[in-house]
C-alpha cells in the first residue's frame, strides 16, 4: 500500500466521494483567487488605494459580527443544513452582483462587491 493511500485512508467505495470534494475545494479556491483581485481593481478604479485598506478593515468587522452567527445557526440547525444554504446564498449573490454589474450598476455598487 502506498503511503499517500495509507495517510488519506481512502476506500474504493468513497474515490468518487474524494474526487468530488477534492474538485468542489479546487473550484472555491480558483474562484476565490479570481474574484479578489477584479474586486480590489474595481475598487482601486473607481476608489483609489487610500481607500482601501477600509474595505479591509470593513471585512474583518462584518467577519466578526457575522462568523458567531454561522456559528450559532450551525449550532441550531446542524452543518447538513447550514453549509447548503450558505453555499445557495453566496452563489445567488454572485449571481445578483453579475446582474447588477451587467445590466444597472447603481450606486456603490463597486463598494458593496
Amino acid at each position: 500500500m502506498s503511503p499517500a493511500r495509507r495517510f488519506f485512508d481512502v476506500r474504493p467505495s468513497e474515490r468518487v466521494l474524494v474526487g468530488l470534494s477534492i474538485a468542489y475545494l479546487a473550484t472555491v479556491v480558483a474562484s476565490f483567487l479570481l474574484a479578489k483581485p477584479i474586486r480590489n481593481a474595481l475598487f482601486l478604479r473607481q476608489y483609489g488605494a487610500y481607500r482601501l485598506v477600509y474595505v479591509y478593515a470593513g471585512v474583518t468587522l462584518a467577519l466578526s459580527v457575522l462568523a458567531p452567527l454561522y456559528e450559532l445557526a450551525s449550532a441550531r440547525f446542524g452543518p447538513r443544513r447550514v453549509v447548503p444554504a450558505s453555499l445557495a446564498v453566496f452563489a445567488l449573490n454572485v449571481v445578483g452582483f453579475w446582474a447588477a454589474f451587467r445590466f444597472s450598476h447603481p450606486p456603490g455598487l463597486t463598494a458593496a462587491f
